[in-house]
């Protein structure tokens, strides 16, 4: 059974199919090629899956030659992506990143929230329960945002845009800190500041998405 671990191109959920050792040595071969392209992580994904779709067809009918440029891997890959299997692959890839994303953005906007909220009671000495539980719940939103960032980041990361978007992060998370101390608690706009970067990100995401 191949171990896809070693390609951290792939996403989690993706599966080898069941093969002998000749359709696994092919897959190696495929996914120890993909690993050296220059394509975009998103890319080498829907390749994979496509190999994935087209050793599966092949065992359904072994007089299928659907491996045939398998000692020229650019020119194999080049000419799956003009085709349909290919094209399912990608639209499935992202789709599943477009779904990620919008979860690890709005986690980020409610732990990252609660993070800033727990700095100014501490600052200001007044806590919501008491410091005990406050600071409790707030270690837990912390590991939580740390999570969700580090997922965003590596969905970024896949389309080339994780370095712009860690700049509007830090710049985000420092105006937020800096309104929740400047201005009135009933004039919070720290929600508001993480939201729109959040709205800003999926946009620039989503424009990215739609080029491929």
């Amino acid at each position: 059974m191949i171990t896809l671990t070693d390609y951290k191109w792939l996403a989690r959920e993706v599966k080898a199919p069941q093969t002998d050792s000749e359709g696994e040595a092919k897959l190696l071969q495929i996914l120890n090629a993909l690993d050296q392209s220059t394509c975009s992580d998103a890319e080498k994904e829907a390749c994979a899956r496509t190999a994935f779709n087209k050793l599966e067809q092949q065992q359904a009918n072994p007089k299928l030659d659907l491996f045939k440029h398998l000692n020229e891997p650019e020119q194999m890959f080049s000419g799956w992506k003009s085709g349909n299997v290919y094209q399912k692959a990608m639209q499935q890839v992202l789709q599943n990143d477009h779904a990620k994303y919008m979860m690890c953005g709005l986690s980020i906007v409610m732990s990252g929230t609660i993070c800033i909220y727990f700095m100014r009671a501490v600052l200001s000495g007044s806590y919501l329960v008491n410091f005990s539980i406050d600071a409790l719940i707030a270690s837990v939103m912390a590991v939580f945002l740390a999570i969700n960032l580090r997922n965003k980041y590596r969905i970024f990361r896949r389309y080339r845009l994780a370095n712009q978007d860690r700049i509007l992060d830090i710049l985000s998370f420092a105006i937020c800190i800096l309104l929740k101390f400047w201005i009135p608690a009933m004039f919070d706009l720290s929600v508001a500041v993480l939201f729109i970067t959040y709205l800003i990100e999926k946009k620039r995401l989503e424009k990215q998405l739609a080029g491929l």
